[in-house]
């Protein structure tokens, strides 16, 4: 835990603490009746079976359906039972199942941040509810569950991304947005099933058994949407390296490219979530190059106008291939018009000034930058001052001035600590 920044692990701290005091008036106050106990028999190892097998974000944030078992707790038989469930699932799941191979601070932040939510959902629940021990009996009763769920959802959703927002010192609204805004509609939709499944449980206990096939179902989907996500990034990364290495020349292109643009995306304050679409961007911004012949890619002269006609295609190329991934189509645009000119003169469709697309031109700065100081067939590398003299002289031309001015800053900074940069790193699952 050394290794974060003091406010995480001031937070941290204190979610023990919180986490702890509600475990120990939990333990008090908790009833030994044997219809509450025969209950938790049952949702304790089904909720470490959730957690063992959770569903990972980016970031380091995961998901279980472990959250229906705790909704149901809450319903049935207290917040007091749902806290100890909660915290003894995760203890043995992660502690003895996984044999602690997360961090013990991350074991215990989350069993401590769930104690918790479950406490806050758990009073605001008994609150609420009449005194008919009878489900959404009445409507004070329906609003007390859906009132449960709901606290429960946004206070868990916030707690984790307050927590990574502190470690990785990002805005807390970018974070929840890159976690858990996709999510939320999987978070959601497990208040009703944390419901049928209480209500099943008082009807047909028998009933449950059968309840755990369409749970299943659900998890498998839910982990084989966000498995997709990052398998997808995961190929048109790898496709856009493959790409690179077509070209000794070009072997990291995209790699320094992807590095420059986000450097020049943080000196101009852009939003975090458009800084990632111009990383990814900027990675694929060749990607259309698959459609261009080695002949005209590795040409030691000059271009014939046939030729640069149909190399200027691969901007058009990279963008209808990026097309066909909905997960990206922020970035189709990037790739599209990060050959256009500040001054209307490039291509493909000549657009000018601020038609051009931020993230165009971020990346065209940044892969014009490193083209002229590294070796093409055609040329030797420029020095990094004749680069740099090559950028003032085309801001407000081929270049956007502001995005310019962004990157001389970078580069000075560069300069004075001669320090190698290095590209943050995408995590696709947690």
């Amino acid at each position: 835990m050394e290794q974060l920044p003091v406010r995480a692990r001031q937070y941290i701290l204190f979610v023990l603490l919180l986490g702890g005091v509600a475990t120990l008036v939990a333990a008090r106050s908790v009833s030994l009746r044997w219809e509450h106990l025969s209950l938790a028999l049952i949702l304790l190892p089904l909720m470490v079976i959730f957690e063992f097998f959770e569903i990972k974000l980016p970031r380091g944030v995961n998901v279980s359906l472990a959250t229906v078992m705790r909704l149901a707790a809450i319903i049935l038989i207290g917040p007091a039972y749902a806290i100890l469930l909660t915290v003894s699932a995760f203890l043995i799941a992660d502690g003895i199942m996984r044999k602690l191979q997360k961090a013990w601070y991350k074991v215990a932040f989350n069993a401590s941040m769930h104690a918790v939510v479950s406490a806050v959902s758990g009073i605001a629940y008994l609150a609420i509810a009449d005194a008919d021990p009878r489900l959404a009996s009445s409507l004070y009763d329906i609003g007390a569950i859906a009132m449960a769920g709901l606290l429960y959802v946004v206070i868990n959703s916030v707690m984790i991304s307050v927590v990574v927002a502190l470690a990785d010192d990002l805005p807390l609204g970018y974070v929840w947005a890159k976690n858990q805004k996709s999510v939320l509609p999987q978070y959601l939709a497990m208040l009703p099933m944390g419901i049928v499944f209480a209500l099943l449980w008082q009807t047909y206990p028998w009933a449950v058994a059968l309840f755990l096939l369409p749970m299943g179902i659900v998890h498998y989907s839910f982990k084989a949407r966000m498995d997709l996500e990052q398998q997808t990034e995961q190929a048109l990364i790898a496709m856009a390296d493959i790409l690179d290495t077509r070209d000794q020349l070009t072997s990291r292109h995209s790699q320094v490219v992807a590095e420059y643009a986000v450097k020049i995306a943080h000196q101009l304050n852009l939003p975090e979530e458009q800084v990632d679409t111009i990383m990814i961007s900027a990675r694929l911004h060749d990607l259309g190059k698959i459609g261009i012949n080695d002949e005209i890619l590795k040409k030691p002269g000059p271009l014939s106008p046939e030729e640069r006609k149909d190399m200027e295609r691969h901007s058009e190329i990279g963008a209808s291939i990026l097309g066909y991934f909905p997960l990206f189509s922020k970035g189709v645009s990037f790739l599209l018009h990060h050959h256009e000119r500040y001054d209307g003169q490039g291509y493909p469709y000549g657009l000018k000034q601020e038609e051009i697309p931020v993230g165009a031109r971020v990346i065209q700065v940044a892969d014009v930058y490193e083209a002229m100081i590294s070796r093409r067939y055609y040329r030797g590398p420029l020095p990094r001052e004749v680069a740099i003299e090559q950028l003032r002289v085309g801001a407000g031309r081929q270049f956007d001035p502001m995005v310019v001015g962004a990157f001389l800053k970078v580069l000075a900074e560069e300069a004075q600590d001669d320090v190698p940069s290095k590209l943050r790193v995408l995590e696709a699952t947690g």
